[in-house]
């Protein structure tokens, strides 16, 4: 969805919504009789988006940034509401990953109008990164509530732009 929010319908905004926030929060519920039943306590691992915590005009369209900064907020409520549960719920909020929805075509984009070069790390992160927050966030039991922003430095240098 890349409409301009004056000329989005309140079902466009709607649908952006509970595809990236209240999806979370229905499938983080459904799964909570199961974590509840874990001996060590549970933990919930949310995806969000670097847009959510520093919005680029160029790259996302406001209700993409807005539902990702509610998905944000929902990670530090729910760890809120289920730390009697011994339950701790994180979120990753990646940078610039190739993926299905940056594919070929987009990472192209980013190359050659010079928004790689503008990442401190020189270049897109990789699913092992990923990979590697994710398991740095299931196995760190002292971290409740968190969002884990990947995205080599990007939004270090990131001015809006």
């Amino acid at each position: 969805m890349r409409e301009h929010f004056l000329s989005s319908s309140v079902e466009e905004w709607g649908e952006t919504f509970a595809v990236n926030t209240t999806a979370m929060w229905h499938l983080s519920g459904a799964f909570l009789p199961l974590l509840q039943k874990s001996v060590y306590g549970g933990n919930i691992i949310l995806i969000s988006s670097i847009n959510g915590v520093h919005w680029s005009a160029s790259s996302c369209t406001p209700s993409y940034a807005a539902s990702k900064a509610a998905a944000n907020h929902l990670t530090k409520v729910m760890a809120n509401k289920l730390r009697g549960l011994y339950i701790r719920v994180n979120t990753i909020a990646p940078g610039m990953f190739p993926s299905e929805m940056n594919d070929e075509e987009s990472v192209k984009r980013w190359e050659e109008n010079g928004t790689v070069k503008r990442i401190p790390a020189g270049r897109l992160g990789t699913a092992e990164e990923m990979g590697s927050a994710a398991v740095f966030l299931a196995t760190n039991g002292y971290v409740d509530g968190q969002v884990l922003v990947v995205d080599g430095g990007r939004s270090l240098t990131a001015s809006g732009s």
